[in-house]
Protein backbone atom coordinates (compact mmCIF):
# COMPACT_ATOMS: atom_id res chain seq x y z
CA UNK A 1 0.00 0.00 0.00
CA UNK A 2 1.26 3.35 -1.04
CA UNK A 3 1.07 6.05 2.08
CA UNK A 4 0.65 9.75 1.26
CA UNK A 5 3.22 12.10 2.40
CA UNK A 6 0.85 13.72 4.57
CA UNK A 7 -2.14 12.59 6.32
CA UNK A 8 -5.02 13.38 3.75
CA UNK A 9 -8.49 12.92 4.12
CA UNK A 10 -10.60 9.83 2.55
CA UNK A 11 -11.98 11.90 -0.41
CA UNK A 12 -8.29 13.15 -1.80
CA UNK A 13 -7.38 9.51 -2.02
CA UNK A 14 -7.99 6.87 -5.18
CA UNK A 15 -8.39 3.59 -4.85
CA UNK A 16 -6.57 1.24 -7.41
CA UNK A 17 -7.84 -2.35 -7.69
CA UNK A 18 -5.31 -4.83 -9.64
CA UNK A 19 -1.80 -5.15 -10.26
CA UNK A 20 -1.96 -6.21 -13.76
CA UNK A 21 -0.36 -4.40 -16.31
CA UNK A 22 -3.22 -2.03 -16.56
CA UNK A 23 -3.36 -1.49 -11.96
CA UNK A 24 0.64 -0.64 -12.11
CA UNK A 25 0.41 1.99 -14.82
CA UNK A 26 -2.19 3.97 -12.48
CA UNK A 27 0.00 3.38 -9.60
CA UNK A 28 3.26 4.68 -11.03
CA UNK A 29 1.28 7.79 -12.79
CA UNK A 30 -0.75 8.21 -9.64
CA UNK A 31 2.40 8.23 -8.03
CA UNK A 32 4.16 10.51 -10.62
CA UNK A 33 0.95 13.32 -10.57
CA UNK A 34 1.33 13.25 -6.64
CA UNK A 35 -2.05 12.27 -6.12
CA UNK A 36 -2.43 10.13 -2.80
CA UNK A 37 -3.61 6.55 -3.29
CA UNK A 38 -3.89 3.19 -1.52
CA UNK A 39 -3.58 -0.35 -3.87
CA UNK A 40 -4.62 -3.33 -3.44
CA UNK A 41 -4.23 -6.84 -5.42
CA UNK A 42 -6.26 -10.05 -4.92
CA UNK A 43 -3.47 -12.81 -5.74
CA UNK A 44 -0.23 -12.65 -4.08
CA UNK A 45 1.84 -11.35 -6.58
CA UNK A 46 1.47 -9.11 -9.57
CA UNK A 47 1.57 -9.85 -13.42
CA UNK A 48 -2.20 -10.32 -13.26
CA UNK A 49 -3.20 -11.65 -17.10
CA UNK A 50 0.72 -11.46 -17.79
CA UNK A 51 1.29 -14.17 -15.97
CA UNK A 52 -0.94 -16.17 -18.30
CA UNK A 53 0.98 -15.58 -21.44
CA UNK A 54 3.51 -18.11 -22.51
CA UNK A 55 4.55 -16.81 -25.63
CA UNK A 56 6.76 -14.66 -26.28
CA UNK A 57 5.90 -10.82 -26.27
CA UNK A 58 7.66 -8.82 -29.20
CA UNK A 59 4.85 -6.44 -29.80
CA UNK A 60 5.39 -4.06 -26.41
CA UNK A 61 7.08 -0.78 -27.72
CA UNK A 62 10.91 -0.79 -27.24
CA UNK A 63 11.19 -4.45 -25.14
CA UNK A 64 11.12 -7.61 -25.68
CA UNK A 65 9.92 -10.94 -23.11
CA UNK A 66 10.60 -14.27 -22.97
CA UNK A 67 6.97 -14.59 -22.09
CA UNK A 68 4.53 -12.70 -19.46
CA UNK A 69 5.88 -14.06 -16.33
CA UNK A 70 9.07 -11.78 -17.62
CA UNK A 71 7.19 -8.75 -18.30
CA UNK A 72 5.64 -8.65 -15.25
CA UNK A 73 8.71 -8.87 -13.39
CA UNK A 74 10.24 -6.08 -15.13
CA UNK A 75 7.52 -4.51 -14.39
CA UNK A 76 7.71 -4.96 -10.84
CA UNK A 77 11.11 -3.69 -10.91
CA UNK A 78 10.24 -0.56 -12.04
CA UNK A 79 7.23 0.26 -9.24
CA UNK A 80 9.31 -1.09 -6.24
CA UNK A 81 12.10 1.38 -7.51
CA UNK A 82 9.60 3.93 -6.93
CA UNK A 83 8.90 2.29 -3.29
CA UNK A 84 5.24 1.13 -4.38
CA UNK A 85 3.93 -1.98 -3.62
CA UNK A 86 0.13 -3.03 -3.90
CA UNK A 87 -1.39 -4.78 -0.56
CA UNK A 88 -1.48 -8.51 -1.98
CA UNK A 89 -3.81 -10.96 -1.02
CA UNK A 90 -6.60 -8.01 -1.15
CA UNK A 91 -10.12 -7.98 -3.08
CA UNK A 92 -12.54 -5.73 -3.46
CA UNK A 93 -15.85 -7.25 -3.00
CA UNK A 94 -18.36 -4.51 -3.48
CA UNK A 95 -18.04 -0.80 -4.83
CA UNK A 96 -20.63 1.90 -4.27
CA UNK A 97 -20.02 5.11 -5.57
CA UNK A 98 -22.32 8.45 -5.00
CA UNK A 99 -21.74 12.11 -5.40
CA UNK A 100 -19.11 12.29 -2.61
CA UNK A 101 -16.98 9.22 -2.88
CA UNK A 102 -16.93 5.55 -3.55
CA UNK A 103 -17.17 3.17 -0.56
CA UNK A 104 -15.39 -0.04 -1.29
CA UNK A 105 -15.15 -3.87 0.95
CA UNK A 106 -11.73 -5.00 1.46
CA UNK A 107 -11.82 -8.62 1.61
CA UNK A 108 -8.30 -9.82 3.30
CA UNK A 109 -7.08 -13.17 4.57
CA UNK A 110 -7.96 -12.32 8.23
CA UNK A 111 -11.27 -10.05 8.18
CA UNK A 112 -12.94 -7.73 5.76
CA UNK A 113 -13.45 -3.83 6.10
CA UNK A 114 -15.00 -1.10 4.50
CA UNK A 115 -13.33 1.69 3.42
CA UNK A 116 -13.27 5.16 1.88
CA UNK A 117 -11.83 6.70 -1.00
CA UNK A 118 -12.70 10.15 -3.43
CA UNK A 119 -12.36 7.51 -6.56
CA UNK A 120 -11.67 3.91 -7.64
CA UNK A 121 -9.69 2.87 -10.82
CA UNK A 122 -10.61 -1.11 -11.48
CA UNK A 123 -7.93 -2.74 -12.96
CA UNK A 124 -9.47 -6.27 -12.15
CA UNK A 125 -8.52 -8.57 -15.60
CA UNK A 126 -10.30 -11.05 -16.56
CA UNK A 127 -10.13 -14.97 -16.18
CA UNK A 128 -10.92 -17.80 -18.49
CA UNK A 129 -14.49 -19.03 -19.02
CA UNK A 130 -14.82 -22.72 -18.02
CA UNK A 131 -17.45 -25.72 -19.03
CA UNK A 132 -18.39 -25.81 -15.11
CA UNK A 133 -18.38 -29.41 -15.03
CA UNK A 134 -16.74 -30.53 -11.10
CA UNK A 135 -14.16 -32.70 -13.07
CA UNK A 136 -12.66 -29.81 -14.94
CA UNK A 137 -11.91 -28.01 -11.57
CA UNK A 138 -10.86 -31.40 -9.62
CA UNK A 139 -7.85 -32.46 -11.99
CA UNK A 140 -6.84 -28.61 -13.02
CA UNK A 141 -3.52 -28.83 -13.84
CA UNK A 142 -3.02 -32.21 -14.10
CA UNK A 143 -5.33 -33.92 -16.98
CA UNK A 144 -6.92 -30.46 -17.86
CA UNK A 145 -4.35 -28.48 -18.74
CA UNK A 146 -3.78 -24.85 -17.90
CA UNK A 147 -1.58 -23.79 -20.96
CA UNK A 148 -0.74 -26.13 -23.84
CA UNK A 149 2.38 -24.22 -25.14
CA UNK A 150 3.82 -24.49 -21.43
CA UNK A 151 2.24 -28.09 -20.53
CA UNK A 152 3.11 -29.66 -24.33
CA UNK A 153 6.18 -31.90 -23.40
CA UNK A 154 3.74 -33.23 -21.19
CA UNK A 155 1.50 -34.03 -23.38
CA UNK A 156 3.96 -35.04 -26.08
CA UNK A 157 2.56 -38.13 -28.06
CA UNK A 158 -0.81 -38.21 -25.78
CA UNK A 159 -3.91 -37.45 -26.87
CA UNK A 160 -5.63 -34.40 -26.17
CA UNK A 161 -9.14 -32.94 -26.57
CA UNK A 162 -9.50 -29.11 -27.15
CA UNK A 163 -12.88 -27.32 -26.23
CA UNK A 164 -13.44 -24.27 -28.48
CA UNK A 165 -12.27 -22.54 -32.21
CA UNK A 166 -11.00 -19.40 -31.67
CA UNK A 167 -7.35 -18.29 -31.99
CA UNK A 168 -6.07 -19.85 -28.80
CA UNK A 169 -7.77 -23.31 -29.06
CA UNK A 170 -6.06 -23.30 -32.76
CA UNK A 171 -3.06 -22.39 -31.73
CA UNK A 172 -2.59 -24.97 -28.77
CA UNK A 173 -3.89 -27.37 -31.02
CA UNK A 174 -1.10 -26.89 -33.61
CA UNK A 175 1.00 -26.59 -30.86
CA UNK A 176 0.68 -30.08 -29.32
CA UNK A 177 0.45 -31.63 -33.05
CA UNK A 178 3.98 -30.19 -33.40
CA UNK A 179 5.05 -32.75 -30.57
CA UNK A 180 3.35 -36.16 -31.58
CA UNK A 181 0.18 -35.43 -29.33
CA UNK A 182 -3.25 -36.68 -31.38
CA UNK A 183 -5.35 -34.05 -30.86
CA UNK A 184 -9.06 -33.32 -31.47
CA UNK A 185 -11.39 -30.26 -31.09
CA UNK A 186 -14.70 -29.29 -29.75
CA UNK A 187 -16.40 -26.90 -31.80
CA UNK A 188 -20.15 -26.18 -30.88
CA UNK A 189 -21.10 -25.00 -34.23
CA UNK A 190 -19.18 -25.35 -37.95
CA UNK A 191 -17.92 -21.67 -37.65
CA UNK A 192 -14.59 -20.84 -36.99
CA UNK A 193 -13.88 -17.47 -34.90
CA UNK A 194 -9.90 -18.09 -35.44
CA UNK A 195 -7.81 -16.39 -38.06
CA UNK A 196 -6.97 -18.39 -41.23
CA UNK A 197 -3.18 -18.80 -40.24
CA UNK A 198 -4.45 -21.19 -37.79
CA UNK A 199 -7.32 -23.01 -39.25
CA UNK A 200 -5.82 -23.73 -42.26
CA UNK A 201 -2.78 -25.37 -41.04
CA UNK A 202 -5.07 -27.18 -38.40
CA UNK A 203 -7.35 -28.49 -40.96
CA UNK A 204 -4.79 -30.14 -42.56
CA UNK A 205 -3.00 -31.43 -40.10
CA UNK A 206 -3.13 -35.56 -39.96
CA UNK A 207 -3.19 -35.28 -35.78
CA UNK A 208 -6.06 -32.98 -35.39
CA UNK A 209 -9.40 -33.95 -36.22
CA UNK A 210 -12.12 -31.02 -35.38
CA UNK A 211 -15.50 -32.14 -34.57
CA UNK A 212 -18.01 -29.08 -35.23
CA UNK A 213 -21.69 -29.24 -33.94
CA UNK A 214 -20.28 -31.44 -30.92
CA UNK A 215 -20.69 -30.22 -27.18
CA UNK A 216 -18.20 -31.89 -24.33
CA UNK A 217 -20.84 -33.54 -21.50
CA UNK A 218 -18.57 -35.27 -18.86
CA UNK A 219 -14.95 -35.74 -18.19
CA UNK A 220 -13.82 -39.10 -17.02
CA UNK A 221 -10.51 -39.65 -15.01
CA UNK A 222 -8.76 -41.27 -11.63
CA UNK A 223 -8.73 -38.98 -8.56
CA UNK A 224 -5.17 -38.15 -8.34
CA UNK A 225 -4.27 -39.39 -11.57
CA UNK A 226 -1.93 -37.36 -13.70
CA UNK A 227 -3.68 -37.68 -16.63
CA UNK A 228 -7.34 -37.88 -17.16
CA UNK A 229 -8.95 -41.34 -19.02
CA UNK A 230 -12.11 -40.01 -21.92
CA UNK A 231 -13.98 -37.32 -22.34
CA UNK A 232 -17.72 -37.97 -23.64
CA UNK A 233 -18.96 -35.72 -26.09
CA UNK A 234 -22.55 -35.11 -27.95
CA UNK A 235 -22.27 -34.80 -31.50
CA UNK A 236 -24.75 -33.70 -34.08
CA UNK A 237 -24.80 -37.38 -35.19
CA UNK A 238 -24.04 -39.50 -32.68
CA UNK A 239 -25.76 -38.80 -29.24
CA UNK A 240 -22.91 -39.50 -26.92
CA UNK A 241 -19.56 -40.86 -27.63
CA UNK A 242 -16.70 -41.59 -25.48
CA UNK A 243 -13.34 -40.67 -26.61
CA UNK A 244 -10.42 -41.57 -24.86
CA UNK A 245 -8.30 -38.58 -23.71
CA UNK A 246 -5.24 -38.16 -21.21
CA UNK A 247 -5.65 -33.92 -21.68
CA UNK A 248 -8.19 -31.70 -21.58
CA UNK A 249 -7.44 -27.87 -22.56
CA UNK A 250 -10.69 -25.93 -22.48
CA UNK A 251 -10.23 -22.29 -24.95
CA UNK A 252 -13.91 -21.04 -25.18
CA UNK A 253 -12.89 -17.18 -24.45
CA UNK A 254 -12.81 -15.17 -21.05
CA UNK A 255 -14.64 -13.06 -18.84
CA UNK A 256 -13.73 -9.98 -16.64
CA UNK A 257 -13.38 -10.05 -13.22
CA UNK A 258 -15.07 -7.31 -11.72
CA UNK A 259 -16.74 -6.95 -7.90
CA UNK A 260 -20.24 -5.39 -7.88
CA UNK A 261 -20.37 -2.03 -8.47
CA UNK A 262 -23.47 0.11 -7.59
CA UNK A 263 -23.35 3.61 -8.28
CA UNK A 264 -26.34 6.23 -7.48
CA UNK A 265 -29.98 4.86 -7.61
CA UNK A 266 -29.26 1.84 -6.92
CA UNK A 267 -27.74 1.43 -10.80
CA UNK A 268 -24.98 -1.34 -11.63
CA UNK A 269 -21.91 0.14 -13.57
CA UNK A 270 -22.52 -0.34 -17.49
CA UNK A 271 -21.24 -4.06 -18.98
CA UNK A 272 -20.79 -5.29 -21.52
CA UNK A 273 -20.88 -9.64 -22.30
CA UNK A 274 -19.43 -11.56 -20.46
CA UNK A 275 -19.11 -8.81 -17.36
CA UNK A 276 -16.43 -6.41 -19.02
CA UNK A 277 -17.02 -2.92 -17.83
CA UNK A 278 -18.07 -0.15 -20.46
CA UNK A 279 -15.95 2.84 -20.24
CA UNK A 280 -15.58 5.71 -21.74
CA UNK A 281 -12.88 8.18 -23.29
CA UNK A 282 -11.87 9.66 -20.12
CA UNK A 283 -12.27 5.87 -18.53
CA UNK A 284 -15.27 6.23 -16.45
CA UNK A 285 -17.43 3.51 -15.99
CA UNK A 286 -20.99 5.23 -16.11
CA UNK A 287 -19.57 7.52 -12.68
CA UNK A 288 -17.33 9.96 -12.61
CA UNK A 289 -15.27 8.28 -9.13
CA UNK A 290 -15.25 4.75 -11.18
CA UNK A 291 -12.86 4.77 -13.70
CA UNK A 292 -12.16 1.27 -15.80
CA UNK A 293 -8.52 0.26 -17.21
CA UNK A 294 -7.01 -2.46 -18.72
CA UNK A 295 -8.93 -6.14 -19.95
CA UNK A 296 -11.65 -5.78 -17.41
CA UNK A 297 -12.70 -3.07 -19.72
CA UNK A 298 -11.15 -4.46 -23.18
CA UNK A 299 -14.10 -6.99 -24.30
CA UNK A 300 -12.81 -6.88 -27.89
CA UNK A 301 -9.08 -6.38 -28.46
CA UNK A 302 -6.55 -7.45 -25.20
CA UNK A 303 -2.92 -5.30 -25.22
CA UNK A 304 0.03 -4.92 -22.62
CA UNK A 305 0.17 -1.78 -24.46
CA UNK A 306 -3.66 -0.77 -24.52
CA UNK A 307 -3.74 -1.74 -20.82
CA UNK A 308 -1.10 -0.09 -19.60
CA UNK A 309 -2.28 3.32 -21.50
CA UNK A 310 -5.84 2.85 -20.19
CA UNK A 311 -4.46 2.93 -17.01
CA UNK A 312 -2.64 6.32 -17.42
CA UNK A 313 -6.04 7.61 -18.19
CA UNK A 314 -7.51 6.68 -15.38
CA UNK A 315 -4.73 7.78 -13.36
CA UNK A 316 -5.04 11.32 -14.79
CA UNK A 317 -9.35 11.38 -14.80
CA UNK A 318 -8.59 10.34 -11.05
CA UNK A 319 -6.21 12.94 -9.87
CA UNK A 320 -7.67 15.62 -12.38
CA UNK A 321 -11.83 14.89 -10.63
CA UNK A 322 -9.39 14.93 -7.29
CA UNK A 323 -7.46 18.23 -8.04
CA UNK A 324 -4.02 17.09 -8.55
CA UNK A 325 -3.73 18.02 -11.99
Amino acid sequence: MTQPTAPQPPHFKTLVVGAGAAGIAAAMWLHELGAPFEWVEAADKSGGTLLRVHNPIHNYPGARFEHGAACAAAMRQDFERRALAPRYNTRATQVRADQTGVSVTLQSPDAAHEARFGAVIVATGTQRRRLGLPEETAHLGRGVAVSGRAERERFRGRKVTIVGAGDAAFENALLLAEVGATVTMINRSAAFRARDEFVVPAQNHPAITILNHSRLRSIEATDGAPFLTAVVVETKDKPLQTLPTEGLLVRIGEGATVPPIELEGGRAAPTTGYGYLMADTQAQAGHPRVLAAGDCACPTFRTIALASGQGSQAAYSAARLLGFV
